[in-house]
């Protein structure tokens, strides 16, 4: 039997895969998931947060949950390519910014998206931080 809470988790990483939420944006707020979904906040915050753990979000205190880029839940990065054998516990974003580009050497778009992840696995726990376009 599925969890409210991992039914709520399906649905919007649904969503974001199907590009229905675009990397940037704004996700809808809990009180529209908990309308959408009929469902209480808690099973919609375990859900967020399960989100977030995975990369697909990333919350700004007083504004709400941002759609991460692509990058950061499909596992495309070099070190998250090197553990793609071992088992993936979870990938947590602990920074997420956009940034004006000064690497203009390195990427072409003028703004850059700017991160820190750690990435777990069974038997690993790697920091990672990097820049992406935001143009991709």
């Amino acid at each position: 039997m599925t969890t409210k809470k991992d039914y709520i988790y399906g649905e919007i990483k649904k969503l974001i895969l199907n590009g229905e939420f675009k990397e940037g944006e704004l996700l809808i707020s809990e009180n529209e998931i908990c309308k959408r979904y009929n469902v209480s906040r808690e099973p919609v915050r375990r859900a967020l947060k399960k989100l977030k753990e995975k990369g697909y979000i990333n919350s700004k205190q007083g504004k709400g949950y941002y759609i991460n880029p692509r990058e950061f839940y499909l596992n495309t990065t070099i070190a998250s390519l090197s553990i793609e054998s071992n088992r993936l516990d979870s990938t947590i974003v602990i920074a997420f910014s956009v940034i004006p580009n000064e690497l203009k050497k390195h990427f072409s778009s003028e703004t850059l998206y700017k991160y820190e992840r750690i990435i777990e696995t069974n038997d690993n726990v790697i920091y990672e931080e990097g820049y992406l376009p935001t143009d991709i």
